[in-house]
């Protein structure tokens, strides 16, 4: 279960959290074709709503405190995003979210996925070009 610290920090976790015990509700109240059919403007309007907010969470939780040299940023977004498409994270994502509806199981995803995209950028930290603000020993 997050923490409050963690809730501070990422306010919109707890409508996501909201919009996850909606959809697990509906699943073991209704099957899921039915949502699917019967209930499917319903259905697909909550799902496009956890989509955006679990989208704007990974990007947030993933990229937090990550400064670019201007001069990068193509080459940067570039090494991201074949990080993100490489790792088979998205469909992780997608089991966590939609199958499981287990967001302590989605945190744990992006905390990897940062992960991954830090030790992808190592060249760049240590050069400098990508500054970590979350870090304190960076921080000013």
């Amino acid at each position: 279960m997050l923490d409050d610290n963690y809730t501070k920090k990422y306010p919109d976790i707890e409508e996501l959290r909201r919009l996850l015990l909606v959809l697990k509700n509906n699943k073991d109240h209704i099957p899921v074709f039915v949502l699917k059919s019967k209930y499917k403007k319903g259905y697909n309007d909550l799902c496009d709503k956890i989509r955006c907010s679990a989208s704007a969470y990974a990007l947030d939780a993933s990229l937090h405190g990550l400064k670019v040299h201007i001069s990068y940023a193509n080459e940067i977004a570039t090494i991201v995003t074949n990080v993100i498409a490489s790792s088979g994270i998205m469909h992780q994502f997608s089991t966590a979210i939609y199958k499981n509806q287990d967001l302590d199981q989605f945190v744990k995803l992006t905390e990897d996925l940062r992960e991954m995209i830090l030790t992808s950028l190592s060249v760049y930290l240590d050069a400098g070009i990508i500054v970590d603000t979350s870090h304190k020993s960076n921080a000013a």
